[in-house]
């Protein structure tokens, strides 16, 4: 059953992590770990930088409290960079924006950490992905509608 499961996991990352990285078929994105918002029709890429706690003194202890604060606040960050991006294509302040964020949650198990590294000041980066078909047309009719 494991092995299954295994497979079966394989089978639907994979494909998601090749269309992600590529762009309308030639230009290579995979190695783009500065851009956020639509990297293609089908990804969207969140950066989430996270400092570690002042008072951790090694640097394992700094590392780790930096990615246990990311993973803590990954969903709400990529939250607000997919209502911002809404906010921005409809140039509107939106006036249902609970109703819109709520919306947004349901595209969060389309999501993956793609990259994880620390920076010199032992911040961790999180290269975030959302991964699905045609989500870019989904997010900007979601946009339009609430």
């Amino acid at each position: 059953m494991r092995k299954r499961s295994l497979l079966l996991l394989t089978a639907l990352i994979l494909p998601a992590a090749y269309n992600c990285a590529w762009q309308n078929g030639t230009k290579p994105v995979l190695k783009d770990f500065t851009s956020r918002g639509f990297i293609s029709n089908n990804c969207f890429q969140v950066i989430v930088k996270m400092p570690p706690d002042k008072k951790s003194r090694s640097l394992t202890d700094r590392r780790e409290s930096a990615y246990i604060k990311a993973k803590l606040n990954i969903n709400s960050i990529v939250i607000k960079n997919l209502f911002d991006y809404c906010i921005k294509i409809e140039k509107n302040n939106s006036r249902n924006a609970a109703k819109l964020k709520t919306k947004l949650k349901e595209y969060l198990r389309f999501g993956y950490v793609f990259r994880e590294y620390y920076n010199e000041y032992d911040n961790v980066i999180l290269v975030y992905r959302l991964y699905k078909i045609n989500l870019k047309e989904e997010i900007e009719s979601l946009a339009k509608k609430v």
